[in-house]
C-alpha cells in the first residue's frame, strides 16, 4: 500500500524503497532511479499491478478453473509494519480477489506465506 511511483527506487537500503515516505523533496542527482508506475524490480509491487492482473484475468476468466493465492501478500519490509499494516495489505488485496471469484464462480485456494503472519516467521 506504500508503493509511489516517483519514489526513489534505487534508495540505498534492501528495502523499502519505492514509498510514499521517500518522495524526493529535491530534484533527483544523477543515477538517481524514480520507481515506475507498474513497480520496480527491488520495490513491492503496487496495488495497481493487483488490480491491473485481475482486469485481465476478466478477460480470461473461461480458460481459469481455479486459482491458486501462494501468499506473502504483505510488503517485504517487514520490520517497518505493524499488525494494522499487515491486515491492511491482506485485506485489500483479499477483496480484489474475492470480488474475482465470487464474480466469475472460480474457487480460490489461499496458501499462507511464512511473512503473511505478525510478527514474522
Amino acid at each position: 500500500p506504500k508503493y509511489a511511483e516517483g519514489s526513489p527506487a534505487n534508495c540505498g537500503h534492501p528495502l523499502p524503497c519505492c514509498h510514499s515516505d521517500l518522495l524526493p523533496k529535491e530534484e533527483p542527482k544523477e543515477g538517481f532511479q524514480l520507481a515506475r508506475k507498474w513497480g520496480e524490480y527491488q520495490c513491492n509491487i503496487p496495488i495497481r499491478l493487483v488490480e491491473s492482473l485481475f482486469d485481465h484475468l476478466e478477460e480470461q476468466k473461461e480458460h481459469i478453473d481455479y486459482i491458486f493465492w501462494l501468499g506473502d501478500t504483505v510488503p517485504h519490509d517487514m520490520w517497518t509494519h505493524t499488525a494494522e499494516n499487515y491486515m491492511e495489505a491482506i485485506e485489500k488485496v483479499t477483496e480484489i480477489v474475492a470480488k474475482f471469484s465470487r464474480r466469475n464462480n472460480i474457487p480460490v485456494m489461499p496458501i499462507m506465506g511464512n511473512h503473511d503472519v505478525f510478527p514474522l516467521d
